[in-house]
């Protein structure tokens, strides 16, 4: 039989039991730390810690205990061949989904890929079974257009942020209070904040090239947040 690492490897996809809503009908959020063997074997399949006979007696009966072994399935697909000898049994056996799903657990183990992360880099993604390679990368597709989401959020905010402020510094303007072409970002600064937020890299900026670029001279949001809610 083959002979391959285990699968259990400590530390590795330790926020997948947090991210995966056990026993509800929501997709489970998955992260590039989570496990190969957590997202193939997602409620549907057997643990690899399974015993054989447990295996053997949910999906045969009875009939099919193997007497005198009882090891965890992970043992097994590593050296069925010393357990199962009856062949008809054997073909059965192969032609699980189940099982399938976790001989490729045991493949990827035995190749170094147990998360996610690992998968995404995995030039062997077409030596594995069309039904595991589209859990795995549907698990990862679903990674990636978080990530992009995200991100695409998080700039849509510091858009409306830096807009908001620019806004706010045109209406202080526009109002009469400071002439922008003779007051400086740290004069504003000590007016409308009491000077937080002044720093050696904006001491000097005219008030009018940070109005054109306010990202480029200041990313403090809180303070930002404050210049943009102040109307002293």
């Amino acid at each position: 039989g083959l002979v391959m690492v285990s699968c259990s490897v400590s530390g590795v996809g330790s926020d997948a039991a947090a991210r995966h809503l056990s026993g509800s009908k929501e997709r489970p959020q998955w992260t590039m730390s989570s496990t190969v063997q957590d997202i193939l074997l997602e409620g549907n399949t057997p643990s690899t810690k399974m015993k054989l006979n447990d295996f053997l007696l949910n999906y045969f009966g009875g009939m099919a205990v193997v007497e005198g072994y009882n090891v965890a399935m992970e043992g097994f697909v590593q050296q069925l061949d010393d357990y199962v000898q009856e062949q008809r049994l054997l073909r059965r056996i192969f032609n699980l989904r189940e099982y399938r799903e976790l001989e490729t657990i045991s493949k990827l183990c035995d190749e170094g890929v147990f998360s996610l992360r690992q998968w995404r880099e995995y030039e062997g993604k077409d030596t594995v079974t069309p039904v595991a390679k589209g859990k795995l990368d549907a698990a990862l597709t679903q990674v990636l257009a978080e990530a992009r989401r995200e991100a695409e959020e998080r700039a849509w905010q510091e858009k409306e942020l830096n807009f908001t402020i620019s806004t706010k510094i045109k209406e202080v303007l526009l109002k009469g209070r400071v002439r922008v072409k003779e007051m400086k970002l740290s004069e504003f600064l000590t007016m409308e904040l009491d000077g937080r937020g002044v720093l050696r890299a904006n001491r000097d900026v005219q008030l009018e090239k940070f109005f054109k670029d306010s990202k480029k001279y200041f990313r403090n949001k809180g303070v930002l947040n404050e210049i943009q809610t102040t109307d002293r």
